[in-house]
């Protein structure tokens, strides 16, 4: 009994290693403070109720991230509205990609060189614009760098789904930026536009 309680402690120490990124995650998931408090709460209430389940030493991070994406996926899956079903409709779909071709590798590392350019500031702000499916694989693979076999069992999708739906994600985050692009450009071309008419209204003035 003492070595099961022993046991027990030792795994709620490992577990609370990556308390602050399962938060992280959970921020990213749920795009707000209080609901990511909630499903943090909930992840680790949850790790602790199926703690028999883990395996010491093994991979709790991947452990707690499988947990807190699955918790958060059926607590959404609770609402009835359209908006929450298209988001979430593909969690656990078998979209058929289960043997990955070349171009798609290809197209993948053209994706991935593009984003590299900007500021994982940049990009962490414009995930929050992307659907759970996206967001949370990029997440996986690009910020907390968990391998595709680690992100199959995570995510509970065969690693040919990991591979197209991490192209599929990085595309949609390629258009964010764009669009991010062409607005910053669109907003400086106005500013210029007013100092011009402002330069020119004073300049007339002057002659006057």
């Amino acid at each position: 009994m003492m070595r099961e309680n022993k046991r027990r402690e030792l795994i709620k120490s490992e577990f609370l290693k990556h308390l602050k990124d399962v938060y992280n995650l959970c921020l990213y998931l749920t795009r707000n403070r209080e609901d990511a408090e909630d499903l943090t709460q909930e992840t680790f209430a949850r790790a602790l109720e199926y703690i028999d389940s883990y395996t010491p030493n093994t991979n709790a991070k991947a452990y707690l991230f499988r947990i807190a994406t699955t918790t958060f996926y059926n607590n959404q899956s609770k609402s009835n509205t359209e908006q929450n079903h298209l988001e979430f409709r593909s969690f656990t779909e078998n979209d058929g990609s289960e043997i990955i071709g070349r171009d798609l590798t290809l197209i993948e590392d053209e994706e991935e060189r593009f984003i590299r350019e900007y500021s994982s500031r940049e990009v962490e702000r414009l995930l929050l614009n992307l659907s759970f499916e996206h967001r949370s694989i990029l997440i996986l693979a690009d910020i907390e760098e968990f391998s595709y076999e680690e992100i199959s069992k995570i995510l509970n999708i065969p690693i040919g789904t990991v591979m197209s739906r991490l192209s599929r994600a990085r595309s949609a985050l390629k258009k964010e930026l764009l669009k991010r692009e062409e607005t910053i450009r669109r907003e400086s071309n106005g500013e210029n536009i007013v100092r011009l008419d402002r330069e020119s209204f004073v300049n007339n003035k002057l002659r006057n």
